[in-house]
């Protein structure tokens, strides 16, 4: 069997390391396991490596946006009731996060927040569907770079308020 060799400053790929869907791990480690040693009580106390950064306020004519969003969300939350739609709105929790940092740090456009501000009308008035409508108006016009980290758990929340109807 003839062996081929590698061109110049080819790096072989990563091996797989995480388990394979319906295949069974093994019960016992195949490696030595680490075990710690008992740490000494020292009377120093421990120091956070990193200090706690205090974010800016939301600007107030666009906390009506966090306020109706975080107000479907607790809707939606009261009114799950199996495990999947409760995991789904901790998901949607944890992405709606950031919109409000991009809301803290003014990082939106004019467009977009007048598209955000439409929809929290909307949620107010429990009219999901026009919420849906213009977060499509608005995923098809506005920068999609800008709006991609945050816009599909706004149509999730959304959808799933009308689902649940609260």
């Amino acid at each position: 069997m003839k062996k081929t060799s590698l061109p110049p400053g080819h790096t072989p790929a990563t091996p797989i390391t995480a388990p394979v869907m319906g295949i069974q791990q093994p019960l016992a480690p195949t490696h030595p396991t680490f075990t710690p040693s008992p740490v000494q009580q020292t009377s120093e106390p421990v120091q956070s490596r990193s200090p706690v950064v205090k974010q800016p306020p939301i600007p107030q004519e666009d906390m009506v946006i966090v306020l109706s969003l975080d107000g479907l969300l607790e809707r939606c939350k009261a009114a799950s009731t199996n495990t999947s739609a409760k995991r789904k709105v901790e998901d949607i929790a944890s992405k709606l996060t950031t919109l409000s940092d991009l809301l803290r740090e003014s990082k939106l456009s004019q467009d977009v927040l007048q598209g955000l501000h439409y929809i929290a009308q909307a949620i107010q008035m429990l009219n999901y569907q026009a919420g849906l409508v213009k977060l499509t108006e608005l995923a098809s016009s506005a920068n999609f770079s800008e709006i991609s980290s945050f816009m599909p758990a706004v149509k999730a929340l959304l959808q799933l308020g009308l689902y649940l109807k609260v």
